[in-house]
């Protein structure tokens, strides 16, 4: 997502090779169709909601960023995490190490 992203950008304001183009980080036919049914979702949602939180409607605008928030944050936690993971030694394992917590 990270290289879709960068390399659709650059498409943006430079001329890319054919192999290295990507469509853009604008969404397409399909993107705009998956944009317009998670709104659909949200506001059937919503309509439910209604009856038991009053002015629930008032957050539809922030309730519409969400996919954008959650798919960024795992792209970004992706592109963090799996450089340590593989930088480790080959031959040892992962071992959590719980903090202590006072615990006796």
């Amino acid at each position: 997502m990270l290289i879709v992203l960068v390399f659709g950008t650059l498409g943006l304001f430079i001329p890319l090779p054919s192999w290295l183009r990507m469509p853009g980080p604008f969404p397409t036919w399909y993107g705009a169709m998956l944009g317009a049914t998670c709104i659909v979702q949200f506001s059937i949602s919503m309509i439910i909601d209604r009856r038991y939180e009053e002015r629930v409607g008032r957050q539809f605008f922030w309730i519409i960023w969400y996919p954008l928030a959650y798919w960024l944050i795992g792209m970004l936690t992706t592109v963090v995490a799996f450089p340590k993971a593989m930088s480790k030694r080959s031959g040892t394992r992962a071992v959590w190490e719980s903090p202590d917590r006072g615990i006796h």
